[in-house]
């Protein structure tokens, strides 16, 4: 050993304190597009982004600090071993092989914690196992690379790769010159840095309950890379871990009555859910509330729901009563169709972006008869499994943020589609992507649909590259495909749009007119590309709503149609209207969705009295303008419109009865622990919130994320804790022994 070479130790203690450090920086660097994504998703609620930022970068650092180094040295090891001609000695090894496994780790990294944080800005949670595994189709992969492209990642990840790549010459100059004892000062206060960095990181870790108990979800604190790389496992609550999780947690029957309470189902035997365990008790439901016309309530006082349900019978009346025929329901689910984003419902958002649905909106404030809206529709939850159990179970809202449709399984629930099949309607369900994301094929199954259309049924002049069929295709085919009926054949369809989703990309069939409209949108505002493009497909799904109701406004089947359109969920995506906005004004933007009913005017004009039925049509619009209702009580409403119909008053009454929960229009609902609540739902944020008769919001700082653990579901959301013993006792009992669709259908 030469006089200028120190020892081999020394020489180790060089090449350590250099890795270490290029790692710290490595795992820093590629987490910050992520953290200052979420930090700045977070900002815009009033919460503090930078100090999020710091936690979740200390976080980060701590969880992956260790992981890295040692795959580093197990790298070096193996190449060590492999090339040992080539790389004589360990620290050769490491020389060799830092530069491009950290490089290769930097990218997992970084691309693995840039696409969990964007499904955490657009659902409000980390992916589940069900989104990890679609990424195996193409155009949901297509649709996950376009991420990188959003400026709010592009922009940081430029920046981050520059400074790797500066990084990486400076420590592999310096692994070079390791021999040299001048290094070793250089390369231990590297090395301590790094520690003490660490450390410190490690204790901002520890503090992070703390530093973070404002924001409103906590999991967005977790590393996203953790819950990239475990692929959801430890949220995946798919047939795997909730129905379990339900079946143990024996709460007590004191939980059931205020359970029901806030699901909107009927609390009257509620207490016999545990007990029914013998073959044969199927039929009566224990939770069965009546199909039968609006009766007057014993109680004379004019509680909301009983007026609109006698709006709504009224109205029935005037539109079928004594009409023979048909009946045909559209029922249209329009992504992200956030009101936020409409004139109509939010005046300073520009008419351009979506003016169909504004001009819907007019017409029913105008008066005339032939359209009825919600003004403030409220959303039951955050994602679209909880969207589809709201309108076609009433059942949106659950404890954990957990979904019906979704996370339960097979529920013996008799929902709008049961009840409707049995009614000799044809049930379809149309959508432009796999039906089986989210478990909503077996759900949709389970429920009686007939027909299921899905990405691959449809016929494209040009194919689509995105993730899903266009919008306008998906809704004409579908119209197409009805149309081959019998013409005497009722129907209930359920389209369900994909356009207006990240990456928010334009479908080739795109007009030129959408275009030229929104680009008039924002003509003179300060809105980023990403946002452009979010009101391209906004707006594009507008038009394709428009044209859809044109085509059926102009055919025969008009004189027997309606069509209900409202949006799946809001989305917390970046507000453009609300500079200034308060943070009451910025809780409903996350949670306010439009929805309106389509009256055809041939199908008005083939009523018994079509004057009566635009005057009963008008009647409803001013109910709905004087208070709040939940998704939670769309299957209700549509009910209630369709019970004068000929296919239901033809329904055989051993299947006159449902499982439909509701709010506004379930005269059981009642939230116990707010008792001046009228509607319960979950926010884009993934908390708690609650609505007023006057349309004033909380929202609370209770989150909905899932849970597998008993202790932890005992302890956390405690405002749905009772209705989780209902679905609890329902599982162990009537469940356990009526689970076949015989339970809740008359027709297979």
């Amino acid at each position: 050993m030469s006089a200028q070479e120190p020892p081999r130790i020394e020489r180790r203690a060089v090449t350590a304190a250099w890795i270490v450090g290029f790692l710290w920086l490595a795992i820093l660097l590629a987490n910050v597009p992520a953290r200052a994504a979420l930090g700045q998703h977070l900002a815009q609620f009033g919460m503090h982004g930078p100090a999020y930022a710091l936690t979740g970068l200390a976080v980060d650092t701590v969880d992956f600090l260790l992981l890295f180094t040692v795959m580093n040295l197990f790298v070096a090891l193996i190449a060590r071993v492999a090339f040992r001609r080539r790389l004589p000695t360990y620290p050769a090894a490491l020389r060799a092989t830092i530069v491009p496994t950290t490089t290769g780790m930097f990218l997992i990294d970084l691309l693995g914690s840039v696409w969990a944080a964007e499904h955490q800005i657009e659902r409000g949670l980390y992916p589940t196992l069900f989104e990890l595994n679609h990424a195996v189709d193409a155009g949901f992969a297509l649709a996950g690379a376009r991420v990188f492209l959003l400026s709010r990642f592009s922009y940081t990840t430029l920046l981050v790769l520059v400074l790797l790549a500066i990084a990486a010459v400076v420590v592999r100059r310096r692994l070079l010159r390791a021999h040299n004892l001048a290094a070793l000062p250089l390369g231990a206060s590297v090395l301590g840095l790094s520690i003490a960095i660490s450390l410190a990181c490690f204790g901002w870790h520890r503090a992070s309950p703390l530093v973070v108990a404002s924001f409103p979800n906590w999991r967005t604190i977790e590393s996203p890379l953790q819950v990239f790389l475990s692929f959801g496992m430890d949220r995946e609550n798919v047939r795997l871990g909730s129905l379990s999780l339900f079946q143990r947690l024996d709460l007590p029957a004191s939980h059931l009555d205020p359970g029901a309470a806030l699901l909107g189902l009927p609390t009257s035997t509620v207490q016999r859910l545990p007990e029914i365990r013998e073959q044969g008790a199927c039929n009566p439901h224990p939770l069965a509330s009546p199909v039968a016309p609006f009766q007057a309530p014993s109680d004379p006082s004019a509680a909301y729901h009983h007026e609109l349900h006698r709006a709504l019978d009224d109205l029935s009346r005037a539109l079928f009563e004594g009409r023979e025929g048909p009946a045909r329901i559209w029922l249209l689910s329009l992504e992200s169709l956030r009101a936020d984003d409409i004139h109509a419902l939010h005046a300073r958002a520009p008419r351009e972006v979506a003016p169909y649905s504004t001009g819907l909106y007019e017409q029913a404030r105008n008066g005339a008869g032939n359209v009825i809206v919600a003004e403030r529709m409220l959303q039951a939850g955050g994602r679209t499994s909880q969207g589809l159990a709201a309108m076609t179970c009433g059942l949106g809202t659950m404890p954990y943020g957990l979904s019906a449709a979704r996370d339960l399984g097979l529920l013996p629930l008799r929902c709008l589609p049961d009840v409707l099949k049995d009614a000799s309607f044809r049930t379809a369900f149309y959508y432009g992507s796999n039906p089986g994301f989210d478990n909503m094929l077996a759900f949709l199954n389970h429920h009686g649909f007939d027909r299921i259309k899905a990405e691959k049924d449809y016929v494209e002049e040009v194919p689509h590259a995105g993730w899903s069929v266009p919008d306008r295709i998906v809704f004409a085919q579908a119209f197409e495909e009805a149309e081959k009926e019998p013409a005497d054949q009722s129907q209930f369809n359920f389209a369900m749009s994909l356009t207006n989703h990240f990456p928010f990309k334009r479908p080739e069939d795109f007009p030129e007119l959408v275009g030229q409209r929104v680009a008039k949108a924002v003509e003179g505002r300060s809105v980023r590309p990403d946002d452009v493009s979010r009101l391209e497909t906004l707006s594009y799904t507008d038009w394709a709503f428009e044209q859809f109701v044109g085509t059926l406004s102009r055919s025969e089947s008009a004189r027997h149609s309606l069509v209900v359109a409202t949006a799946d969920h809001s989305t917390t995506d970046y507000f453009l209207w609300r500079e200034g906005d308060d943070a009451q004004d910025k809780t409903l933007a996350i949670v306010h969705v439009p929805f309106m009913i389509v009256l055809p005017d041939a199908f008005l004009d083939g009523s018994p009295d079509p004057a009566l039925a635009r005057q009963q049509a008008r009647r409803v619009n001013e109910l709905l303008k004087t208070s709040p209702l939940s998704h939670n009580d769309i299957p209700r409403m549509v009910l209630s419109i369709l019970m004068h119909s000929a296919p239901l008053r033809a329904l055989e009454h051993p299947w006159r009865w449902h499982n439909l929960g509701g709010q506004r229009l379930s005269p059981s609902f009642r939230v116990p622990s707010r008792t001046d609540a009228v509607v319960l739902g979950v926010d884009g944020t993934s908390r708690i919130y609650f609505a007023r008769a006057d349309g004033s919001l909380t929202q609370s700082e209770e989150k909905a994320v899932p849970t597998l653990d008993r202790e932890t579901a005992l302890q956390s959301g405690p405002t749905m804790l009772p209705s989780a013993a209902v679905f609890s006792a329902l599982l162990r009992g009537y469940g356990s022994t009526c689970w076949p669709a015989s339970a809740i259908r008359h027709r297979p």
